[in-house]
């Protein structure tokens, strides 16, 4: 988390608001997917339960989200350069 926001502080507010706006779209997505391939394990040595992601498979698992995603991205992109370019025009008309 240290590492994410250390990024964070030199970026763009514009961009930071784009990644926010991404994740919340994609949050609930991510958590089914982590509860439909995550099983239940107990730890005897803690005496407790814990959720394990299979790691192994995980590419796999979230190639869809990861696809939506860069077409999210993509989309806030071509938003943003869109409402950059308006007020060139009607400045020159």
């Amino acid at each position: 988390m240290r590492r994410a926001i250390y990024y964070l502080k030199f970026m763009d507010a514009e961009v930071i608001e784009d990644i926010i706006q991404v994740q919340t779209e994609l949050l609930k997505e991510r958590a089914k997917l982590v509860k439909e391939h995550s099983k239940r394990i107990y730890n005897r040595e803690y005496d407790a339960w814990y959720e394990e992601l299979n790691y192994v498979e995980f590419n796999k698992i979230f190639k869809p989200l990861e696809i939506k995603a860069h077409k999210l991205i993509d989309k806030a992109i071509k938003a943003r350069s869109k409402a950059k370019e308006k007020p060139e025009k009607e400045e020159i008309c």
